[in-house]
């Protein structure tokens, strides 16, 4: 499926190219574009495992957002597991699943707004 990344925000890859050619954003896009979501699996995962897939999760914020985790931003992604599915969760495929599944959600939080 499609999805049309990155999508444009207060930040783009224009915003890049400026910040490249040495331009820098005024003060109405500091923390203008933080990004706080929450990853959830039925699965059961250790702590440790939780916190890992909340890292990988954030390759979703990069393939949707350019550039991301700026020094103006406050980007954050938590995970919980229920564990509710008695089955131990498969890390490389949850967090293959996660990153696509939050990049999606970023571009269609854009599209929505």
């Amino acid at each position: 499926m499609k999805t049309g990344l990155p999508a444009d925000g207060p930040w783009s890859r224009s915003t890049v190219r400026a910040l490249l050619d040495g331009e820098r954003p005024g003060r109405a896009l500091s923390g203008s574009a933080t990004t706080i979501g929450l990853i959830a699996t039925d699965a059961r995962l250790t702590k440790p495992q939780a916190t890992k897939l909340a890292q990988i999760a954030h390759d979703g914020l990069a393939r949707a957002i350019q550039p991301v985790h700026t020094v103006m931003d406050g980007d954050v992604l938590f995970a919980l597991a229920t564990g509710t599915a008695q089955v131990d969760g498969d890390m490389t495929l949850l967090g293959a699943v996660a990153a696509e599944v939050v990049a999606r959600a970023v571009v269609d939080a854009v599209r929505s707004t």
